[in-house]
């Protein structure tokens, strides 16, 4: 196929057929799931901005049962899970997700992917110069910091992009290699003072900061996260593609839930099995499936 030229009819997969395309998207239509998920992580999103979920842990009772829920929309010190932890993979499964519906509509509508690649470069430029600008200042000084979801997200979409008319296989195998990778890198990768590979302030990802930035984040976010939580906005893009595949509705949202039901069975089952518990802000291999559970 070639890919600087494709035509009006060609679309990613198996999707729909490019006329149906026009009618389902070109109309206007929206998938009200895409649209509740992304709406609700904004929501929360905000709602953390505005200090209320602070407020809510330090205005309850600790270890009253609110207080229990208050605690959950802050992020897990280290080793461990809250429900916070969970809004920056969704947020970056979704993007996915909606990455799928856009260029699918974009290609239905005949623009070649020249000029599918030059929009998302430039989309990709502005999430990276937002997510530097965010945190420019600190105080009375200027910043460069990289651990931004915005600046983040300026990679995986990219990298999404250049795999979206691969195979879902392909896609599925390219972000385990992603994980399995960076597992690899955390654990062999032996740098002296940076050699702890779970150990916050000491590990690898910690050292690549160093060397970027000069600096280290206290709460243990790390700049190269961004390449093993492409897997998140990969998985997200291979979603959108099989929601507008032509299978049969029914045999999409019986396949969803079988999915679930087993991946979630299989991740507790390793992490209970094995002693490798953590589920922080290092790209834990396990951490990234059982994340993906949770956002499908």
């Amino acid at each position: 196929m070639d890919m600087e030229k494709p035509t009006a009819q060609q679309t990613p997969g198996d999707a729909l057929p490019a006329e149906q395309l026009r009618k389902t998207i070109g109309s206007g239509k929206r998938l009200s799931s895409l649209d509740f998920f992304r709406g609700l992580i904004m929501v929360l999103l905000m709602l953390e901005s505005s200090g209320l979920y602070e407020h809510w842990v330090n205005d309850t009772a600790q270890g009253s049962f609110f207080n229990k829920m208050a605690i959950q929309f802050t992020h897990h010190p280290w080793h461990g899970l809250h429900l916070w932890d969970l809004i920056q993979p969704g947020f970056m499964f979704i993007a996915g997700t909606a990455m799928a519906f856009s260029l699918t509509k974009q290609t239905a509508q005949g623009r070649t992917w020249k000029q599918q690649f030059i929009h998302a470069l430039k989309r990709s430029g502005w999430l990276f110069f937002w997510g530097v600008f965010d945190y420019a200042v600190r105080g009375d000084h200027l910043s460069f910091e990289l651990w931004d979801v915005l600046t983040q997200l300026s990679f995986t979409m990219l990298l999404a992009f250049f795999i979206f008319r691969w195979k879902p296989a392909y896609q599925l195998l390219l972000s385990a290699a992603l994980l399995i990778i960076t597992e690899c890198v955390y654990r062999f990768t032996h740098v002296p003072g940076f050699d702890q590979p779970f150990t916050d302030q000491h590990n690898f990802g910690n050292y690549i900061d160093w060397i970027l930035m000069r600096k280290i984040n206290p709460d243990g976010w790390v700049a190269i996260n961004c390449i093993p939580t492409a897997a998140h906005t990969i998985w997200g893009a291979v979603a959108g593609k099989w929601l507008l595949s032509s299978s049969n509705t029914t045999i999409k949202l019986r396949n969803i839930i079988y999915l679930v039901l087993l991946h979630w069975h299989s991740v507790m089952h390793w992490m209970f099995s094995i002693s490798l518990l953590s589920l922080s802000a290092l790209p834990l291999l396990l951490s990234r499936l059982y994340q993906a559970g949770i956002a499908f």
